[in-house]
């Protein structure tokens, strides 16, 4: 099985392994006080879960049949930059990348007069997924809510932030 972890033999997909994770349990007899605020644990915890999460993504997309190879990973990120991953599924997952500034003014000029938003949130992941290639075909015998949600993570890779997000960036020097 290749979503199976070799060592624990637990499932890759589910986060029922963290064999890769080096999360070795800290038993403390005395509770340590935090110098960090509520909010600031909150957003600790809110990182330590996202990094979870994001080995469960790893680990699924490295097990994957059929994916992209590493040497084709190297060189897209040498032409684009950065590249991402996205897992829906144990067998739904793309690679893409994020818009440069000039490639949005002009997809967003292009399909200006284009009323159909859905049709404008393919354009946008058309030219953005690097893997698999999407075409009409593919885009519609996939699952209905796949494109809304890479071209909303495709806009966030691309530093399209709510307010409170890129705030939360911003440091006083």
């Amino acid at each position: 099985m290749e979503n199976v972890c070799e060592l624990c033999g637990k499932s890759l997909l589910t986060g029922e392994c963290v064999c890769d994770l080096n999360l070795d349990p800290v038993v403390e007899e005395h509770p340590v006080e935090s110098d960090l605020t509520p909010e600031e644990e909150k957003l600790v915890e809110k990182i330590k879960q996202k990094q979870i999460q994001e080995d469960i993504i790893m680990n699924g997309f490295k097990a994957l049949g059929g994916k992209p190879s590493d040497e084709m990973i190297e060189e897209w990120k040498k032409v684009h930059g950065k590249i991402f991953t996205i897992g829906f599924d144990s067998d739904e997952y793309y690679v893409f990348r994020p818009l440069k500034r000039l490639e949005w003014r002009n997809l967003t000029a292009q399909l200006a007069k284009q009323p159909d938003e859905s049709k404008r949130q393919e354009a946008i992941c058309i030219r953005s997924v690097l893997w698999p290639k999407l075409d009409p075909m593919v885009i519609n015998n996939g699952l209905a809510g796949s494109v809304s949600s890479l071209y909303e993570v495709i806009l966030q890779a691309s530093n399209f932030l709510a307010p409170q997000e890129a705030l939360a960036c911003v440091r006083k020097l």
